[in-house]
C-alpha cells in the first residue's frame, strides 16, 4: 500500500480522488510494562488533535496480532477511551505483514469508510472477558465517518491515527 498525503488544496487543484482527511495522530515509545498507559495517552492525544470526542469515532482499526497478552493490553486500553466503539482486526484476513502492515490496515479502514461497512473480524466467535471491546463477527454498518487506527510493537512503539472519510 502506498499513499499520497498532501494538503487538500493541492489535491483539489490537481483533481485527485481524495479518500480521507488526516484529523490527528500521535506516536511514542514505551517500555513493555507501560504499553497500555502509553496507548491510552496516544489515543487521547490523537483525538484531541483531531478535535473529536470518543463518541465521534465510528470504528477502531486495532493492532490485533493474535498474541493473547498483547491483544488483552490493547483491548483494555481501547475500552478505557472508547468503550462502545466497534473494533476491527484486519490482520484476521491477512496476518502480520511486517513493516507494511500499518499501511495495509489503513487501506482496510479507507475501504470501510468508503463502503460505510465495517468488515467482520474473521474467526471471532467467543468474547474474551479480558478483552472488553466490541468486536463483530459479521459486517456492520458504520455510523460515523471517523476512524481510529492504532498500532503497537513488542519493542515499545505506539501509534494512533484519526482519519475522516472525504466521501
Amino acid at each position: 500500500a502506498a499513499f499520497v498525503i498532501e494538503r487538500l488544496e493541492s489535491a483539489q487543484a490537481r483533481g485527485a480522488n481524495v479518500l480521507a482527511r488526516v484529523r490527528g495522530s500521535d506516536r511514542a515509545f514505551a517500555v513493555p510494562a507501560q504499553m497500555e498507559e502509553r496507548l491510552v495517552r496516544s489515543i487521547r492525544e490523537t483525538l484531541a488533535r483531531a478535535g473529536v470526542c470518543p463518541a465521534d469515532v465510528g470504528h477502531v482499526n486495532a493492532n490485533g496480532t493474535g498474541v493473547v497478552s498483547e491483544d488483552r493490553m490493547e483491548a483494555q486500553g481501547l475500552a478505557r477511551v472508547l468503550p462502545n466503539c466497534p473494533v476491527f482486526a484486519p490482520k484476521s484476513y491477512f496476518g502480520l505483514l511486517g513493516p507494511s502492515t500499518g499501511a495495509v490496515e489503513l487501506v482496510c479502514s479507507l475501504l470501510a469508510l468508503r463502503q460505510q461497512i465495517l468488515p467482520a473480524t474473521l474467526n471471532y466467535r467467543t468474547p474474551d472477558p479480558d478483552c472488553p471491546v466490541l468486536v463483530r463477527s459479521e459486517n456492520t454498518p458504520l455510523t460515523s465517518p471517523v476512524a481510529l487506527i492504532v498500532n503497537q510493537s513488542p519493542t515499545g512503539q505506539v501509534a494512533a491515527l484519526a482519519i475522516e472519510s472525504a466521501v
